[in-house]
């Protein structure tokens, strides 16, 4: 009888909690240091070394003990992330982005969804720390002063995500809203509009929701335009509040020739709620969003829309993060580019 023949006999008779590292090792023909690399760090090991390291694994049922390991390396290969919602598809595909980035360095990903609320959140990231993550994941910097303090005093790695601010004190990877809408608004504008609503994100405890505001806002006033009583609602972010906002709107005249909309979702209520009353979009009125959800492509009119690349930022995000952990060198933050998807839903003004 060979080794590992032995082995596998060993494995049959007293279960896997009995197989070992060094049994793992053995079977794979490498030493025990090549299996925890191969394991914890892949990327230090030649994909042929790893691919013969999980075969034992597998044909052993081996599963390494999780607190112990820990304690040996006072690392539990954890990531926390708190995002407002998994509701919104443009949180959840990030976040599977960056979950399969992390699967493939051996790490773990912990969710909590704090529903913009910054108590909740620091709920969150306290208890996370008491379950021993390695680093934190965070949408915005809308958070009270304490979740700093317990970020800096337990040495805990952080990063934000899905906002850029190339003046903060916090590390971030994402893109700025600010001026995300800033272009949109002078798209607009290009086609000869002046007479501009906008249903916002309810900006409280949202500074994502906050910058798009102000975007429009600020290139609006550059032009010489203020939004008139009545052309500026805040809403929750969903397809039935666009419709809510889009009749308050023109229950204001002179009724807007374009609507700025915070998200896809409201922009999609919007388009809806044209339809309902008889609005050609964009003949009678233009309507323009941000995310480029996938239902943008879908609806009729297509929307007109900016993209944000959710899948790139959530494994950058993830990049970032795993450097920071390991102490590898990162920069303190990375700005990502969004794109102007000029569709059908936007047009000029209807001729008086």
């Amino acid at each position: 009888m060979n080794e590992n023949q032995g082995l596998r006999k060993k494995r049959a008779r007293q279960g896997r909690a009995s197989v070992k590292l060094a049994d793992v090792a053995r079977l794979a023909g490498v030493s025990t240091g090549s299996v925890s690399r191969a394991l914890n760090e892949p990327h230090k090991v030649s994909p042929e070394l790893r691919a013969a390291v999980l075969k034992a694994v597998a044909e052993l049922d081996w599963v390494p003990h999780g607190a112990g390991r820990a304690l040996a390396s006072l690392r539990t290969r954890t990531i926390g992330a708190i995002i407002p919602t998994l509701a919104n598809p443009n949180f959840a595909h990030e976040m599977n982005a960056v979950q399969r980035r992390l699967m493939e360095a051996g790490y773990i990903l912990l969710i909590g969804c704090s529903e913009y609320d910054p108590a909740q959140a620091f709920v969150q990231t306290r208890t996370m720390i008491e379950r021993g993550i390695d680093g934190l994941i965070l949408v915005g910097e809308n958070y009270p002063d304490q979740l700093w303090r317990l970020l800096t005093k337990q040495h805990i790695p952080y990063v934000i995500t899905y906002g850029f601010n190339s003046t903060s004190e916090h590390p971030c990877v994402g893109f700025d809203n600010y001026r995300a809408f800033v272009r949109l608004t002078n798209f607009v504008l290009d086609q000869g509009h002046r007479r501009i609503a906008m249903i916002a994100q309810k900006t409280e405890n949202n500074d994502r929701a906050e910058a798009r505001l102000r975007g429009t806002l600020d290139t609006l006033q550059a032009k010489g335009i203020t939004l008139q009583e009545g052309h500026l609602v805040e809403k929750e972010w969903s397809v039935a509040e666009g419709r809510v906002g889009l009749r308050e709107v023109l229950g204001v005249a002179p009724t807007p020739t374009a609507v700025i909309c915070a998200n896809d979702f409201l922009a999609v209520g919007a388009v809806l709620e044209c339809h309902a009353v008889g609005l050609d979009v964009p003949k009678d009125i233009s309507v323009v969003g941000c995310d480029d959800a996938e239902i943008s492509t879908h609806l009729s009119p297509a929307l007109t829309t900016m993209r944000v690349p959710t899948e790139k930022l959530g494994h950058l995000t993830a990049d970032h993060l795993l450097a920071k952990v390991n102490g590898r060198p990162t920069p303190h933050s990375v700005e990502l580019d969004v794109e102007l998807i000029i569709r059908a839903s936007a047009g000029a003004p209807p001729r008086p």
